[in-house]
Formats: C-alpha cells, structure tokens, sequence
C-alpha cells in the first residue's frame, strides 16, 4: 500500500527519542523530546527551527498530554516515535513497545478528529524480523513491535478511509552509534564497535528521502530489505488475509 501522507516544507513534526545519536543528522524542522536535558539544549542551538522538549517515554501516564499538546496546540501531523532501552526486559518492553502503543492509542483519535492526512512514523529494527541470542527481550520488544504495526495499519486500511493515517514502519540495520560502546554494553568492552554497522548520517538520509518521496509503509535498509523480502512478506499476506476487528479493539 502507498503511504498517503508524506512530508512536506512547513510541516510540524515531533521526534521522540531525538536526543539518540542515529536521529541528530536528521532533525530539522520539528519539536524533539529526550530524556536528557543537555543534549536537547544543544540540538536546539544547532538547529534553529528545533525546539526541545523533555520527556520520558517510560511515563506512559504523561503520554496522553504530550499527544494532546502536539496536535492540538502545536499543530504536529508526523510523528516519529524512537525508544531504545539495553537493560532489562521490563524497560525494554515499556519503552519499545508499551511506550509506542499508547502514543498510537492516543494520537489514531486525535489525528482523525483534525481530518487531515497525518503519519506515525515508529521505529522496530531488523532484529525484529530475526533476533539476537544475546538480547533476547530487545528482539522480542521490536518483534512485538512491528507485529502490532501490522495489525493496525491493516485495521486502518480496513476502514476504507482514503485520507486515515499512515502508519509507518523504520527498521534500521546495525547503525554506528554510542549504543555499542562498553558504557551501554559491557561485554563489548575491549571490543571495538563504535564504527559497526551503517553510518547514523547515511542511514539517516536515505530514510528521510523516501520519508520525503513516500509510497512505502516500511522502509528497510540494508540486511533489514533481505529480512523483509524472505519474513515480512509472508507475514503481510497472512495479515491481510485474516479476519478484521475494529481499531478499537487493538
């Protein structure tokens, strides 16, 4: 299916999770929200159309205001929803997963109220489509991921509305970020892993051109466009050739 909503000169986008090193090369125009005041304050400084916001995905009781004040007051029609936790499985999941269906829950309402083609744009990874013996609950949180995303865009497109919102799947391959350094992953330690995996600015790029272009619901890179051809495929029609329930009973 081709997205309807791509973006546009003028749109007002919200990041989350923008203060994560593979999302900085690709911030401009947009409110941006972290957990990490400083690096927020410097992304704002070096672009100035950026305004920063500070707020913890993992507060799944504040997400609802959030959504309301980006719509309603901000005027935001593209979301991108990022939540990278290493620790434990409970954090994974509240920030890979629990985090991102409540944005959806709250924002599929608002955005249909608005009456304006819009997008969610969120994050999985290629290990959701083939997982990691040694993070296994980051696999299982991005698997369940796009599982959920699936199932959605597929109620959405089921309501026959030319104009609903686009529900947009990124799913990165290894990108070079500080992620892989022993400070977030001790066992790498002694192990150079930094500069693994694709440049964030490269990657960064190529997503937002087809972002920019549209015409696709999920956009792959790399060893991820390989995972996709061989697994996602067969999972799309088999979705799509299940039985619908209503978006509300997501």
């Amino acid at each position: 299916m081709s997205s309807p909503h791509t973006i546009k000169d003028g749109e007002v986008v919200l990041i989350t999770g923008a203060t994560a090193p593979a999302q900085q090369s690709a911030i401009k125009h947009v409110y941006i929200t972290g957990r990490r005041q400083a690096l927020l304050d410097d992304i704002s400084a070096k672009y100035p159309n950026v305004t920063g916001i500070c707020f913890d995905p993992s507060d799944l009781a504040a997400i609802p205001a959030l959504c309301r004040k980006a719509v309603i007051e901000l005027g935001v029609t593209l979301i991108m929803l990022n939540a990278v936790d290493l620790s434990v499985v409970h954090a994974e999941f509240t920030l890979n997963f629990y985090a991102p269906v409540h944005f959806i829950k709250e924002l599929l309402p608002l955005f249909k109220a608005i009456n304006k083609p819009a997008s969610i744009v969120v994050t999985t990874s290629g290990l959701a489509f083939a997982p990691m013996a040694r993070m296994p609950s980051y696999c299982a949180s991005k698997a369940a991921m796009r599982s959920f995303l699936l199932s959605v865009r597929r109620q959405l497109e089921d309501e026959g509305d030319k104009n609903h919102t686009a529900i947009i799947e990124l799913a990165p391959p290894l990108v070079q970020t500080e992620l892989h350094d022993p400070k977030h992953q001790p066992d790498f330690e002694g192990v150079v892993m930094k500069y693994a995996g694709v440049p964030g600015d490269v990657y960064c790029q190529d997503a937002f051109e087809r972002l920019v272009r549209g015409g696709e619901d999920e956009i792959m890179y790399g060893t991820s466009i390989d995972f996709l051809t061989k697994v996602g495929t067969h999972q799309r029609g088999f979705v799509n050739a299940m039985p619908v329930r209503n978006v509300k009973n997501a």
